[in-house]
């Protein structure tokens, strides 16, 4: 939506050469490319090989770019041709946004998901030559204190290794910058509320990103041990975190550094906070805005409304946790759970529309479901369901069955008995949402979260699945009579949404049919991010940054793109004199 979630920038290690990632829309949709630029040229080349590219890097003689594209981490010489593939993922794609480094021993260390689990990242080593990935670090050892092991940096001789730690919850001051000495194995945690380490050998600084800003403090990589006080070095330099999806929430610093004493970074800091608006949207007619509650000013995602119509829950996310509030459509009050100010979201009604259930991170650092009473009225939100893998939640059935996401699948948490998988599958299953008479559970499943298919299935079964829609199909919603199912579907270059809907008697669906074209409300992964009312009309969501951009309900993601883009870098040079003199020992 305009500003990069993964690494968008290289500087070779002179620091004559600079390789940027770049985006461009054409009738196809979205692609990307590497650039080259050398600071005495006044203008940059595209890199030939490199189409679908993210992510670039050097490798240590500045001869060839290491980057990502589709399923495959990939190099190219310096002045582009055809490029090798080093390593393919074909269950799926690497994580180019969470970076790679090229060490000077001839091998790469990048990030992969660790097998059978789609949501925890681990660290792998392939020769640079091409190969097999050996599994370097597997955060699972650390009994799920971490989501995954993201940003890697090889340091000079490649004997250690500096990486990010990311909480379960993605939680930015809980992330952690962590050195690794490859010959024994050992982990030292260094800095907390940091990420995206790099050392600079020059100076003997480390640096990294907190909030924002570009900070370093002194390191000894042969003890694996600070020294002095971290101090700020640059602020308002550009972050992916507080990012309008939770999902682009990498803590890449979009910044590079060469050997030679020179940087470039973009200026932007996090996300800025982005205010929402709550639209009545009919199915013919004009939307328009609720206005008691939008104008309290702050982020909305994921509305659900009361069984009864007659109230109605959503969560505010911020940098520094998730609230959640309830309003009451007929007194036009809105009030704040006590969930006491951790990342607590994706919240739902129960059936007689007395408690919410939520994800919430308030324990052990892992999400987990909870219930308190829609009231406030309880002192303490009760976790249903424990476990140290994170669960999101995603609907309550009419006779207080709960379905929640773990491990990519579904679970379902009876009124009596024990939780369990509904189902498994290869695929990651999202968006699960229970009919009203809850005979029925519809999902999407696919490798995204947005690039899958939508489903029904019986439940509590038997029965197989049946196919509703695929595509890019996500975020299905039932009307309250059973009658109709709604969902979204991106086109084919997921430039616009469109909402559609099938007829659905005894299990047998309809041809689907667009009901809305173009959906320009926001979305979100994971769980949907808009509610259907009574007749049939819906409650969605949309941005001040959307709105900004063209001002009425017809914006496009184009236009946002166009009004976010990144056009300017920032170069500074000796950069190593300012380094010294911002950090004191």
């Amino acid at each position: 939506m305009g500003r990069p979630a993964s690494t968008s920038l290289a500087l070779s290690n002179d620091g004559n050469l600079l390789v940027y990632a770049a985006w461009e829309e054409g009738p196809d949709g979205l692609s990307s490319h590497l650039y080259s630029r050398r600071l005495d040229q006044e203008r940059a080349n595209p890199i030939d090989g490199t189409e679908g590219a993210s992510g670039p890097f050097f490798s240590p003689d500045n001869s060839s770019i290491g980057f990502f594209a589709g399923n495959s981490l990939r190099r190219v010489p310096v002045s582009g041709g055809i490029a090798q593939i080093i390593i393919a993922d074909p269950e799926g794609q690497f994580f180019g946004f969470s970076g790679a480094s090229w060490g000077d021993e001839g091998t790469i260390v990048y990030v992969d998901s660790v097998p059978g689990s789609t949501n925890t990242l681990a660290l792998y080593r392939v020769p640079a030559t091409g190969g097999t990935g050996e599994l370097l670090a597997d955060p699972n050892s650390s009994k799920n204190q971490y989501r995954g092991y993201v940003h890697p940096q090889l340091l000079p001789g490649s004997e250690v290794l500096l990486f990010s730690g990311v909480a379960q919850t993605r939680d930015p001051e809980r992330a952690e910058v962590i050195a690794m000495d490859l010959a024994s194995g050992t982990q030292v945690s260094l800095l907390t509320n940091a990420m995206n380490p790099r050392y600079v050998a020059e100076t003997g600084h480390l640096l990294f990103m907190r909030q924002g800003s570009l900070m370093a403090v002194g390191f000894d990589p042969d003890r694996l041990v600070l020294e002095g006080e971290p101090a700020v070095v640059l602020v308002d330099v550009m972050q992916a975190l507080n990012m309008p999806n939770p999902g682009w929430d990498t803590g890449v610093g979009q910044v590079a550094i060469s050997s030679a004493g020179n940087l470039v970074y973009l200026r932007g800091g996090i996300h800025p906070e982005i205010t929402s608006v709550l639209m009545h949207v009919p199915i013919n007619g004009e939307a328009e805005p609720l206005n008691t509650i939008s104008r309290r000013n702050i982020p909305i995602l994921n509305v659900r409304l009361s069984p009864g119509g007659g109230r109605l829950t959503f969560d505010s996310p911020s940098a520094n946790g998730n609230r959640i509030y309830v309003h009451d459509n007929i007194r036009d009050l809105t009030w704040q759970l006590n969930t006491g100010g951790f990342r607590s979201g994706l919240s739902n009604w129960s059936p007689d529309g007395e408690s919410i259930a939520f994800s919430s991170d308030r324990e052990d650092g892992v999400s987990n479901i909870y219930r308190m009473a829609a009231d406030s009225s309880d002192e303490q939100p009760e976790r249903l369901a424990p476990s140290d893998q994170t669960q999101s939640m995603q609907s309550w059935s009419f006779d207080g069955v709960i379905a929640y996401v773990q491990g990519g699948d579904i679970w379902i948490l009876p009124t009596e008995g024990e939780p369990a998988p509904f189902f498994t599958s290869d695929a990651r299953e999202s968006y699960a949402s229970f009919s009203p008479n809850g005979r029925w559970l519809a999902y999407a499943s696919g490798q995204g979260y947005i690039d899958g298919d939508v489903y029904i299935r019986p439940y509590p079964g038997p029965g197989p699945a049946i196919l509703i829609s695929s595509n890019g199909s996500h975020s299905p919603a039932w009307s309250r009579d059973g009658a109709q199912l709604y969902f979204l579907q991106s086109d084919e270059g997921g430039q616009k949404m469109t909402m559609m809907v099938v007829d659905i008697s005894e299990g047998r669906p309809s041809p689907s049919r667009s009901l809305i074209d173009p959906w320009p409300y926001a979305t979100t992964i994971v769980s949907r991010s808009y509610d259907v009312l009574e007749d049939g009309a819906f409650i969605a969501m949309m941005t001040s940054a959307q709105i900004n951009v063209a001002g009425t309900a017809g914006t496009t993601r184009s236009a946002f793109r166009q009004r976010h883009r990144v056009d300017e870098l920032q170069m500074v040079l000796n950069f190593f004199e300012l380094l010294r003199n911002r950090v004191t020992d």
